[in-house]
């Protein structure tokens, strides 16, 4: 078995040119095809309806008198009012306008 092996590797060793170029032809033959074009893509125009656009209102003030916790609500309330309206909706507002994001 070994000697069968060897003679293998010792025909391998000694067509290793033919072998090469065997290789680098069939690498080269897949290469030949025709490109491929890339599908377009068309953009559309996206609007946006008025609720789409409208922020959320501000929240309403505690009544007195103000515990701290009232006053933390309404602070959290308003900031998340202020992020609605600035965050996403800012986004939407420049796109429609047609400014860079």
């Amino acid at each position: 078995m070994s000697t069968l092996v060897f003679l293998a590797i010792l025909l391998a060793w000694r067509l290793r040119r033919w072998i090469l170029l065997f290789l680098v032809v069939a690498l080269l033959a897949g290469c030949g095809h025709a490109p491929v074009e890339a599908p377009r893509i068309e953009l559309q125009a996206r609007t946006y309806t008025e609720g789409q656009l409208t922020c959320s209102g501000e929240p309403k003030v505690p009544d007195r008198p103000r515990k701290p916790g009232d006053v933390a609500r309404y602070v959290g309330d308003l900031h998340s009012a202020w992020q609605d309206c600035h965050g996403a909706l800012g986004a939407v507002r420049e796109r429609q306008q047609g400014e860079a994001p």
